[in-house]
């Protein structure tokens, strides 16, 4: 059973999620974070190229990109799927959707499962949840260990506060915010037992390295370089102090110990978007494979979506992973 430790820093909510002895998650949520907001906006201008300019009642107007048939003035029921920055305004959608301890429930009128769901319990959520209408939930890795009527019970619950949200925005008439998370609430629906503590001991000072520049690992060095398009990583082995027989092992070593504290860095630092991981060359094509089927077990106890592909041409990794800050 997980470990979730939450409390407030300043104007932020920090949540850290331990399993066993180790720090595997870690989200800095700033005070009133917008990002899965419901709101009623009015649309103030709708351009051909880019979308319709929602106001929300915040300083600058959110983004709904592409065509919706919208034109100035219309009502329009959005959700936040992005924060805004000093450039520009949130990015926003019109797929409504309210996250859960065990599913997140939306519009689609699907039944979508993580990954690591087995085929029996999916069976058995379907035939206990049953949404009327086009509901539809996307069941979290949690349901694997929950018992199904609490699963069931949940799922209810959120189709009614989703239908009383969806019942209330077809009513209003003005800029209004329907529903907005908060820092407490993810903790909560990230700890399996629901019980949140506020002992930070014995993390504090890994939770400090999560913004350095370069980490080491068991001797090997690790550094994280972000830019506007992607965020290299680049693995050396100069402090690797342990001894092999032969070079290509000592190389594939380090290696295998830097591209497992690469895939937990990636987790706990949320990065999200393109990464290009720079391991250190080797010459034995076994050694390169044995390495991403490494990369590829250690990203997939991530909660989200992360996909490696090898760059034959160049010799690096390279990492497709969503960022977001709740769990799936």
């Amino acid at each position: 059973m997980n470990k979730v430790c939450f409390r407030k820093n300043g104007e932020f909510g920090e949540i850290a999620v331990i399993e066993g002895e180790k720090l595997e998650r870690f989200y800095r949520l700033k005070d009133g974070f917008l990002t899965g907001s419901v709101f009623v906006g009015k649309v103030r201008k709708v351009t051909k190229n880019l979308g319709a300019f929602v106001d929300i009642g915040q300083e600058k107007d959110g983004l709904l990109a592409g065509e919706h048939g919208l034109k100035s003035g219309d009502l329009v029921t959005v959700t936040v799927t992005k924060e805004p920055t000093e450039e520009k305004g949130c990015a926003l959608s019109e797929n409504i959707s309210l996250p859960g301890k065990f599913a997140v429930i939306n519009a689609s009128g699907k039944m979508s499962f993580s990954r690591k769901i087995s085929e029996k319990k999916r069976e058995e959520i379907l035939n206990a949840v049953k949404p009327s209408g086009k509901i539809g939930f996307v069941f979290r890795s949690l349901c694997e260990q929950t018992d199904i009527d609490k699963i069931a019970e949940e799922c209810g619950r959120k189709e009614e506060e989703y239908r009383e949200i969806i019942k209330k925005a077809a009513g209003i008439t003005k800029i209004t915010k329907l529903w907005q998370d908060d820092a407490r609430k993810v903790a909560e629906r990230l700890s399996e037992d629901g019980v949140l503590t506020e002992d930070f001991k014995g993390i504090e000072e890994e939770i400090k390295k999560l913004g350095q520049r370069k980490i080491t690992a068991g001797g090997a060095e690790i550094g994280f370089d972000k830019t506007e398009a992607l965020t290299a990583v680049d693995v050396n082995f100069h402090r690797f102090a342990r001894e092999y027989k032969d070079g290509e092992t000592a190389v594939f070593e380090a290696n295998r110990v830097a591209i497992k504290e690469i895939a937990r860095q990636i987790r706990l630092r949320n990065i999200g978007g393109i990464i290009m991981i720079d391991f250190i060359s080797m010459k034995n094509k076994d050694n390169i494979q044995n390495l991403k089927n490494i990369l590829d077990e250690e990203l997939s106890k991530d909660s989200v979506m992360a996909k490696s592909e090898l760059v034959e041409s160049v010799g690096m990794f390279a990492v497709v992973r969503k960022k977001r800050f709740d769990e799936i």
